[in-house]
């Protein structure tokens, strides 16, 4: 079983305490109430239905007059028909005059004007309306439901906006353009469309989505101020110490707040740091200090060792900030102590400030972005003005696995809303100011990744694989199934899996010697047979349809927990609070339970997973080991798969609205930190090679080498729908911008009959989308068709590894052995010998290449023409050909 990590909304949990503007109140919806002057009304309501593939509806409404002081919109209802209310995801997408409409207009103002900054539910917090996996948010958060317009009860608000959507439109508009003597020198319509992205094929319950009540009209400049958050942060020029590198300065003034300089241009920091009362309160650096008596901050300088370092107190708690210049960056620790004889909880909050409003913003290497959560893969923040940029990295494993970050109309918030500290105990928060005079993300990451250590050589290609050698593909990494004592290799004895192993492994290395094969572990889930359980009949058995009605994350009532008490496992199983087990009865198979568990220092499951790895490796005479859902933390916290709420870690809280601590919890992924480095570090000492799915999200494994991919197929992009379009930036891929940069492909099956019939062209797309991303490929669906309109060949896959990363980019990755490229460009070989290069189209056969090559000292400069995002390029050396 591969984790199928379906798209998730991105959650920061609400104790952030944002305004959400519109509580569930009964009323008339904001749409409604809007004083909104119509000029166009829509006949007709649209209706587009639910196929296998995107579908879209258009219509037309005149050219509109421009009127000064108003804001032209365009408000409608949209919902996918569904008998009852069935939930939410981004599935909408509208097209004005042949631009996609998305989060923010061309002033960077927010462009939905009626539903707040956020969703507010109560599963997963809060939501953005925009999907964030892509560079142009374009997306947007669509409702189940009937046509009585009954809202899903978890909905917690806008309530009362119903289906309704508003969004300024007045920078995509066609006006009428009066010339002299009052002529119409311009009167071209608009063009409207509306794109459904969901695209299941029938499944017998939603049939259509529905577009109602179209119209265009004017808001009042006023009136759509209104609806923006409004600044009301000072903009200041600090006095006080201050620490250089070369091209920026960093002041630190005697309240603690923080300005960076680069240029002419600067970004200002403040922090602020909780206590409970009435109400959540801070204590603060800040930028303009007011009267806080609770509050003494005290900055002090040490020449020897240069740094400046701020001290505040209060009266439970003392935040040590100690800053430093070094390499070409400043680095930040801030030491919380608490002082008090009771658990402390904190939200931490730091903003950053420009002079104007903030430019473009990446959060994990998300463009524009409005908020995000679980950011521990790429836990970076990068803003930048027209002449300089800066990058925020948290460092430390509890800042990394807490990490959210919010935009606002003046300012970009990143810290913790989690954090918790056991009586009289100190912990260190790290985090790096990377300043720059160029404004390439890019270039900010490829730093990162330097300073981080995680340009290691990635052997490849990775396969899931019966360990078949075909002449025509290249493969080397092989994960051969079964999974030992798990899913497909449940209730084989080990005994047996060793005879039907060993000779498979034994046929593939007389095929192919230097093959890699590596055997198949699960991280978090542990087949429990039925029939050796005691008890295990009052235990919920699932029907393993195939919609697979289970439930990943089961909550067990206490009669049905104590089955599990006497299990080894029992110790490491995920509970609720009043200590009831988790279980997974979404995958298991009817004649097994799955325990969901965690490893972790001492405890059954680490113990097991090395008994796992010394068999499949000193007995069986695998290679390596592949490990799923290794990290715990592709989701944010509060996750039934990441946490276990009986125990607390020291560190992982939720806060009411007081601020006082509402719930103590364990982070798996936070004390599973050491194990993990230990279970890497096990299987690297023997000689193997360790692939996971998912990227590092610790310190402890950051760096180590490890072959960690993410999983790509599930973002929005449909590679049918855009096989001649550049693909977008996707949010999933920058996951691995700080680590082993690996995606694991994509199933053109999912695309039934049409998937079939372009096999090959749907793999060759999303290896230019992986490029695009900054990413590698890795196979899901490994084998093409010999035959058929889906046939094709492996092209740049077979020359794509043995790979050590020089640097990334969107679209172009740069090795020691190798140069792969999906768009046209010059580049530099740096090498004395003169390289070869590849061409190929999206069935994989070899072009005739476009390129001209001379040499430059000891390097060669290349300059290559392809057809950009539908070819793509590999520069090698001539004895890498295959």
């Amino acid at each position: 079983m591969l984790s199928s990590l379906l798209q998730q909304s991105l959650a920061i949990l609400v104790s952030i305490g944002i305004l959400l503007a519109f509580p569930c109140t009964g009323n008339a919806s904001i749409a409604e109430k809007l004083p909104f002057t119509q000029v166009f009304q829509a006949k007709q309501t649209l209706s587009i239905p639910v196929t296998s593939k995107p579908g879209e509806a258009s219509l037309e409404f005149p050219s509109v007059k421009k009127e000064a002081g108003r804001v032209l919109c365009l408000k409608f209802r949209a919902f996918l028909s569904t008998p009852e209310p069935a939930g939410w995801n981004a599935y909408l997408q509208v097209q004005l005059n042949g631009k996609r409409i998305c989060a923010y207009t061309n002033d960077k103002s927010p462009r939905l004007l009626n539903r707040g900054e956020f969703c507010k539910t109560s599963v997963e917090g809060l939501l953005n309306w925009w999907h964030t996996g892509n560079e142009s948010n374009d997306t947007l958060l669509t409702f189940f439901g009937p046509e009585t317009g009954e809202m899903d009860s978890r909905l917690l608000s806008p309530r009362d906006e119903g289906y309704w959507y508003v969004l300024d439109i007045s920078d995509l508009a066609n006006y009428i353009v009066i010339g002299a003597d009052d002529r119409i020198e311009s009167d071209k319509p608009n063009t409207l469309t509306f794109r459904n992205i969901y695209a299941p094929g029938d499944s017998g319950v939603c049939h259509e989505m529905r577009i109602e009540d179209i119209s265009v009209g004017y808001l009042q400049e006023d009136e759509v101020r209104k609806l923006s958050p409004i600044s009301t942060k000072p903009r200041i020029r600090l006095k006080g110490e201050k620490l250089q590198i070369p091209g920026s300065s960093l002041t630190i003034s005697r309240s603690g707040a923080m300005e960076l300089t680069i240029g002419k241009e600067s970004y200002s920091f403040d922090s602020a740091y909780s206590y409970p009362g009435p109400e959540i309160r801070y204590h603060s650096f800040a930028l303009r200090p007011q009267p806080d008596p609770g509050w003494k901050v005290k900055l002090s300088t040490s020449k020897k060792d240069g740094t400046i370092t701020v001290k505040g107190e209060a009266d439970g708690y003392s935040v040590t900030r100690i800053i430093k210049a070094h390499d070409g960056k400043y680095l930040i620790s801030d030491t919380v102590e608490n002082k008090t004889n009771t658990p402390l909880g904190m939200s931490i909050r730091h903003n950053v400030y420009t002079p104007q409003q903030p430019g473009d913003i990446f959060f994990s290497g998300n463009a524009d972005c409005q908020a995000l959560d679980a950011c521990a893969t790429n836990p970076t923040l990068f803003m930048r003005q027209p002449k300089s940029s800066v990058g925020v990295v948290a460092e430390d494993d509890v800042l990394r696995l807490q990490l959210n970050m919010m935009r606002r109309k003046d300012s970009v918030m990143f810290g913790s809303e989690h954090f918790g500290l056991a009586p009289h105990q100190k912990y260190s928060m790290d985090w790096a100011l990377y300043p720059s005079a160029d404004r390439d993300y890019w270039s900010f990451i490829n730093r990162v990744r330097r300073d981080w250590k995680v340009n290691f050589t990635i052997p490849g290609p990775f396969a899931f694989s019966e360990g078949e050698v075909l002449p025509n593909r290249r493969v080397r990494i092989y994960s051969i199934p079964p999974w030992l004592e798990y899913s497909s290799g449940s209730g084989i004895s080990r005994e047996e899996f060793k005879k039907t192993l060993k000779p498979k492994l034994a046929k593939l290395f007389a095929a192919q010697p230097d093959a890699l094969p590596i055997g198949m572990i699960e991280t978090n889930l542990v087949a429990i047979e039925r029939k050796n359980l005691p008890g295990s009949d009052i235990i919920p058995i699932i029907d393993q349809s195939p919609d697979r009605a289970g439930t990943y994350g089961q909550e067990c009532n206490e009669e049905q927990t104590k089955v599990f008490s006497k299990l080894p496992w029992f110790d490491c199983m995920l509970k609720t609070a009043d200590g009831r087990a988790y279980i997974d009865t979404y995958y298991a198979n009817r004649a097994y339970i799955d325990l969901m568990v965690y490893p972790a220092p001492g405890n059954y499951q680490l113990k097991y997973l090395l008994d796992n790895i010394d068999f499949l490796m000193d007995v069986v005479g695998f290679k390596g080991i592949y490990i799923d859902q290794f990290t715990l933390a592709v989701r944010g916290l509060g996750q039934k798969d990441r946490c276990d709420f009986s125990k607390w870690d020291g560190h992982t809280v939720d806060l009411d609205d007081h601020g006082e601590i509402a719930r103590k919890y364990t982070d798996a992924a936070l004390v599973g930190a050491k194990a993990r480095a230990t279970i890497i570090k096990h299987i690297t000492e023997k000689g193997g090679i360790v692939v996971t799915n998912g990227h590092s999200v610790v310190r402890e494994t950051t760096g180590l080498p490890c072959l960690n991919f993410q999983e790509t197929e599930w973002t929005p992009f449909n590679p049918l729908e855009g096989m001649q379009d550049e693909p977008p930036i996707e949010g999933d891929m920058a996951a691995g911008h700080l680590d082993t940069p690996m995606g694991l492909g994509i199933r053109p099956t999912r695309f039934g009959k049409d998937g079939e019939d372009h096999f090959t062209e749907i793999i060759q797309k999303w290896v230019i989308t992986c490029l695009k991303n900054g990413q590698l490929y890795c196979y899901y669906a490994n084998r093409l068709p010999s035959t058929g309109p889906g046939a094709g060949e492996y092209g740049i896959i077979n020359h794509m590894y043995p790979f050590t990363p020089v640097e990334i980019h969107p679209g172009w990755l740069i090795g020691k052995e190798r140069i792969l490229t999906a768009k046209s460009g010059t580049f530099v070989w740096n090498h004395k010998y003169k390289p070869v290069c590849l061409v190929f189209d999206l069935k994989g056969k070899p072009v005739p290449p476009d390129v001209k090559m001379h040499k430059q000292g000891n390097a060669w400069a290349i300059n290559l023409k392809i057809s950009d995002w539908v070819q793509t390029a590999v520069i090698e050396s001539a004895n890498d050909r295959h």
